[in-house]
């Protein structure tokens, strides 16, 4: 489902910017 995806992206970028 889209929502899936999105949630999935938005976890990306959330963990992408903890690491920098």
């Amino acid at each position: 489902m889209i929502a899936c995806y999105l949630y999935s992206k938005v976890q990306g970028l959330f963990r992408a910017r903890s690491i920098l």
